[in-house]
C-alpha cells in the first residue's frame, strides 16, 4: 500500500475517502515513467512536468541544461522517451524531479533501478537538496543503509497505521525489531512450506533453554530450527544469514560446513541446534534470514527476516564504539624480546 499511498500524496490518484493536506508543492518521482507522456520527446516532457508543478517557461529554461546533464541523456533529449530504456526514464524522472523547484520531493525506492554510480549520485542530490536547499524529501524504502546515509527522521508503517515516528537509528530498530509476541518471546511460528522443504518453526535462546530475543555481549545465542521434507529432494543445504540494521549481511552459516550426510525421512520433524559464540556481534538489531537449496541448482524455500534480536551493552568490559562490521574479543599475547 505505500506505493497507493505515494500516489495519492503526489496527487496522481484520488483518496477513496479523507482528505490530503500539503502545504507546498509537490514533486515525485514514483514508478519508473510515472508523469511522462511516452509519445512527447525528453525535452517536452521536462517542460510538461514543470508546467504541472506550476513552473514557468522561463523557470523550466533556467533548469533545462542541468536536468539533461544529471541525467545524461543529452544525445537523446529529442527522442520520445517512449524509445528510452527504463534506466534513462529513471535518470531523467528524478532529474526533473529533483531540479525543479518544489517545496517537497517525494521519492519510491525506484533508484534500485538505475547503476551504483547514479544511486550514488542520486542520493549525494537528496541530500543536497535537504540539507542546503532547506526542502523537504520524503524518501520511502526497505533499504535501511540508504534510509540510515539519507533521513533525518523516521515514521514506520505498519498495517496501514503509523507504529513510530522518531529518530533514525530507534526507527530502524523498531522497523528490524518487529514488536510481536513471536519476536518478545524469541519464538517464531513458520509453517512455510516450498518444493517440498517445509520450515515449522524457530527459537532464539542464551544457551538454557528459555526463548528471548534480547541479549548481551558475551551471551551465546542458540538457534533452534524445526523442519521437515514433505516430498524427496536430491541433497540440499540449511543455511541462515545474520543482517544488521543497515541491511549489510554479517555473516552466513551452512549446515553443510558440518558434513552432515543427508537422510531424512518424509513428513517426519527434525531439529537443527547451532550456536553463535559469544564476542563477535556489537551492539544493535539483527534479523535473520532462513534458506534451504541444492546447490548450484535451485532455492527451495527462503523466508527472509524470519525473526529479529538484538545486542545490548550489558557484559562489555570496554564499551568502545570500534570500527567494523562485527566486535570479535581476540586473545593478544605480548612477550619481552
Amino acid at each position: 500500500g505505500k506505493s497507493t499511498l505515494l500516489k495519492i500524496l503526489s496527487k496522481v490518484t484520488g483518496p477513496t475517502t479523507g482528505t490530503i493536506k500539503a502545504k507546498g508543492r509537490i514533486a515525485s518521482l514514483l514508478e519508473v515513467g510515472t508523469g511522462f507522456h511516452h509519445e512527447l520527446t525528453g525535452r517536452e516532457n521536462i517542460y510538461l512536468n514543470g508546467a504541472i508543478l506550476g513552473m514557468t517557461r522561463p523557470e523550466i529554461k533556467s533548469k533545462l541544461e542541468e536536468i539533461v546533464e544529471f541525467a545524461g541523456v543529452a544525445r537523446y533529449i529529442d527522442t520520445p522517451v517512449k524509445r528510452y530504456s527504463s534506466g534513462m526514464m529513471v535518470r531523467l524522472g528524478f532529474g526533473v524531479a529533483a531540479h525543479l523547484e518544489s517545496e517537497i520531493l517525494v521519492v519510491d525506492e525506484v533508484l534500485a533501478v538505475g547503476d551504483a554510480e547514479f544511486q550514488k549520485k542520486a542520493i549525494g542530490k537528496m541530500q543536497d537538496v535537504s540539507s542546503k536547499q532547506g526542502r523537504t524529501v520524503l524518501f520511502v524504502s526497505h533499504n535501511m543503509a540508504s534510509v540510515q546515509s539519507l533521513c533525518s527522521k523516521i515514521v514506520v508503517l505498519k498495517n496501514g497505521s503509523v507504529s513510530f515516528e522518531g529518530g533514525v537509528n530507534e526507527g530502524i530498530k523498531n522497523y528490524l525489531i518487529r514488536d510481536s509476541l513471536e519476536n518478545r518471546t524469541g519464538y517464531k511460528l513458520i509453517n512455510a512450506e516450498r518444493n517440498g522443504l517445509s520450515f515449522i518453526d524457530m527459537k532464539l535462546s542464551n544457551g538454557k533453554g528459555k526463548p528471548q530475543y534480547t541479549f548481551v555481549y558475551n551471551d551465546p545465542i542458540c538457534v533452534e530450527l524445526k523442519y521437515k521434507v514433505t516430498k524427496p529432494v536430491s541433497a540440499f543445504v540449511l543455511l541462515f544469514r545474520v543482517i544488521d540494521q543497515s541491511g549489510v549481511v554479517i555473516f552466513t552459516s551452512w549446515d553443510s560446513d558440518e558434513n552432515i550426510t543427508r537422510n531424512e525421512s518424509l513428513n517426519t520433524e527434525y531439529l537443527a541446534k547451532i550456536k553463535i559464540p559469544p564476542n563477535i556481534l556489537k551492539k544493535g538489531a539483527y534479523s535473520i534470514t532462513l534458506a534451504g537449496h541444492t546447490p548450484s541448482i535451485e532455492v527451495l524455500n527462503i523466508i527472509e527476516d524470519v525473526i529479529s534480536f538484538e545486542i545490548n551493552e550489558l557484559g562489555l568490559i570496554v564499551n568502545a564504539n570500534r570500527a567494523g562490521v562485527i566486535h570479535p574479543k581476540l586473545n593478544w599475547e605480548i612477550n619481552k624480546i
